[in-house]
């Protein structure tokens, strides 16, 4: 099998509507093929073991075919300067995300990329600083000290007037809360600071944050806060009013 067969076998599955709603959703147009998240999933799941596809794959330059080359690439395989190389190829924000999620999280290095991506020149990787920050706070089981650690930077922050910028911090923000009631109250905390500040782009990511943060509730059925506004929290608490 070779990547001529993985392009021909994703142009199969493309969508012409899905591409033009992952366009409005920032995806560049000429390196979409149209196809869902899922069915790229799917695909990738048939190479999970022929790692020699990755470069080839990066190469085509198709949004979807860089999918499936994070997605067969075995995280602690690369070095440093190659993963650096890959983010440095990578001009979306659901691809920073899955790069992080998929790949860099899992590497027992992490933390080296966040602290030297947040302050990085290229908008994907602040981006992915956060997206890092968010990830591992749903994945890693993470100690009070790296949840303050990582609050603080959050915190030091001096967020981007840039929306996939803002967003990310946000999201950051409200996972970190999300781990305990005494990480929420943190959280908040931080998401009140930004709201107090001159910059409007940390008034919007102090705002934002907060509209998730108040309504995080803890059941016992689950590890993490959820909303109360969302289908579990609501029937919780549906089922346990006085």
């Amino acid at each position: 099998m070779n990547c001529d067969n993985i392009i021909d076998e994703l142009r199969s599955c493309s969508s012409q509507k899905y591409k033009e709603n992952i366009i409005k959703l920032g995806i560049p147009e000429k390196d979409s093929i149209g196809v869902s998240t899922g069915d790229v999933r799917k695909i990738a799941k048939k190479y999970k073991k022929q790692e020699q596809l990755v470069d080839e794959l990066w190469y085509y330059c198709f949004h979807e075919s860089k999918m499936i080359a994070i997605l067969i690439m075995e995280p602690e395989n690369y070095s440093i300067e190659e993963i650096r190389y890959y983010m440095n190829m990578i001009h979306s924000w659901d691809l920073c995300d899955m790069f992080c999620k998929e790949v860099v999280v899992k590497r027992e290095d992490y933390k080296e990329f966040i602290e030297s991506w947040i302050n990085g020149e290229s908008v994907y990787e602040k981006r992915g600083a956060f997206s890092l920050i968010a990830s591992t706070s749903v994945h890693k089981n993470l100690t009070e000290k790296e949840v303050d650690y990582f609050l603080d930077m959050i915190r030091q922050y001096e967020v981007d007037n840039t929306p996939i910028i803002e967003k990310a911090v946000s999201w950051s923000l409200k996972e970190l809360g999300k781990i305990s009631k005494e990480s929420k109250e943190k959280a908040y905390i931080v998401a009140e600071g930004f709201i107090k500040s001159s910059k409007k782009s940390n008034v919007w990511v102090g705002k934002d944050a907060l509209k998730e943060l108040q309504n995080l509730i803890k059941i016992p059925s689950r590890e993490r806060l959820i909303s109360s506004t969302s289908k579990m929290g609501k029937e919780y608490l549906s089922n346990n009013e006085e």
